[in-house]
């Protein structure tokens, strides 16, 4: 709504702006923080500025928008629902973090959208949208002085309001079944690992990690289930990590009648690492942390990614971490680190996970559940979704 108009600019008047500078401008949630942004050439970086100086300072958030904006984000929720990627990790994050804001969905639910008003979103930006809580971050063919003198032209009247930083607890990590009716022609799963949070100090280790599990076409997970048995089209592992807690998450689709052999295949790839059984070798390692170099150096080279980089690493560890630093953190992973974050930290052999499944036939992967809970070391119930969650 902060891009629908300010007292002396329209809706119509902010695209124009952009268009005129051959720019984009925007916004996204995340589940630790919101991100407005604006790419412009940088003949434009101070009108850029000044706009959004304007949208924080002045938005006058008109009733017709609102109902308008509402709508869009209604359609928002249901295209993601209909996604079944998307479906089957919001379910996973919404159990695992039950009960703690990081699992709820990030575009909310219908209901929540329902019941906002325009003075909830006046309340919500004087509450929220304090300097104590912003960070202004720039990159690319910009003076840093002189940025400095322009983001305080533009964002002159707000002033530090005095009111402590709120407290944050860890989010407690809830194993369990969670099984999804939903009309797709495949099985599509998400198994969930409670893991560090994102300043943790073994963080990079954990990059690493998911990276020979399943983080290319040379990965571990990719080559047994699509290589060698061809169970599946695509298969990934990732670090998803938040102020408050962390996760790895292995995720991918089959045919319903697979969803067993392939978590089994999965959860004996954990064991085998857990246990030490199947160790990390020295060439899986070198290619796990070249690929991790080459992608850091690769976004140092994007103005919007060094932006971001910038802006998230203030808010994280409150001073920027260097291309240096991250490279060489990197390159002190070795295999005894690996090794102990598996055995030790993670456990990857015992420690409970969490499963969920969307399946045309939820009936086909309950009769299942037995089987499925004592691969992944959960002593929890089944949850079934068979209508929209």
């Amino acid at each position: 709504m902060l891009f629908q108009g300010t007292s002396s600019r329209t809706a119509l008047d902010i695209a124009r702006i952009m268009d005129h500078a051959g720019g984009s401008v925007g916004g996204f949630t995340s589940r630790d923080y919101t991100n407005y942004y604006a790419v412009v050439t940088d003949d434009y970086a101070t009108f850029a500025l000044d706009l959004l100086g304007d949208v924080f300072l002045n938005p006058v958030f008109p009733q017709a928008s609102i109902d308008s904006e509402k709508h869009a984000i209604r359609c928002e929720i249901q295209a993601r629902l209909d996604d079944p990627e998307h479906r089957v990790h919001d379910l996973l994050k919404s159990h695992v973090w039950s009960g703690h804001p990081l699992g709820r969905a990030i575009t909310g639910t219908i209901d929540s959208i329902d019941t906002l008003d325009r003075e909830a979103l006046i309340y919500f930006l004087h509450q929220h949208y304090l300097p104590e809580r912003i960070v202004i971050a720039g990159a690319g063919h910009i003076e840093h002085d002189d940025f400095v003198a322009h983001v305080r032209d533009a964002f002159w009247r707000m002033l530090p309001s005095g009111a402590p930083t709120p407290r944050r607890r860890a989010a407690d990590f809830h194993p369990g079944l969670i099984i999804d009716e939903n009309p797709t022609r495949q099985a599509y799963f998400a198994i969930g690992l409670a893991a560090p949070a994102y300043t943790a100090e073994n963080r990079y280790a954990v990059h690493v990690l998911t990276r020979l599990l399943g983080g290319g076409l040379s990965s571990r997970l990719f080559r047994l289930l699509r290589d060698e048995h061809g169970m599946v089209y695509e298969i990934h592992a990732s670090y998803q990590a938040y102020r408050d807690a962390g996760l790895i998450v292995i995720e991918g689709s089959t045919l319903p009648q697979n969803v067993v052999p392939v978590v089994a295949t999965i959860c004996q790839e954990l064991i085998d690492l857990g246990t030490w059984q199947r160790p990390i070798d020295e060439e899986e390692l070198v290619r796990a942390k070249a690929q991790l170099t080459a992608q850091t150096i690769l976004s140092g080279e994007d103005s919007h990614s060094s932006m971001a980089r910038l802006a998230t690493q203030e808010i994280y560890f409150g001073r920027y971490l260097g291309e240096t630093e991250l490279l060489d953190a990197i390159d002190r992973v070795d295999l005894t680190a690996l090794e102990h974050l598996s055995r030790h930290e993670l456990r990857l052999d015992t420690t409970p996970k969490a499963l969920t499944v969307s399946t045309p036939d939820a009936s086909s992967i309950e009769a299942e559940a037995d089987a499925l809970r004592d691969l992944l070391g959960m002593h929890v119930p089944t949850e079934s979704h068979r209508t929209l969650f």
